[in-house]
C-alpha cells in the first residue's frame, strides 16, 4: 500500500479552506497536514 499524499490547504478565505478540507477529507489517498491563510504562512509550514 502506498503512503497518502500530504496536502497543505492554502487560501486566504477560511470559508474556502473549510470547503476544500471537506471535499478532500473523504479521500484516503490524501493526508491533510495543515491549513495556511497566505503563501508566506504556507512556505513557513513547509519549511518546518
Amino acid at each position: 500500500m502506498t503512503r497518502p499524499r500530504r496536502v497543505l490547504i492554502v487560501d486566504d478565505s477560511s470559508t474556502m479552506r473549510k470547503l476544500i478540507r471537506t471535499g478532500l477529507e473523504g479521500d484516503n489517498r490524501l493526508e491533510i497536514v495543515g491549513e495556511a491563510s497566505s503563501a508566506r504562512d504556507a512556505r513557513d509550514m513547509v519549511r518546518a
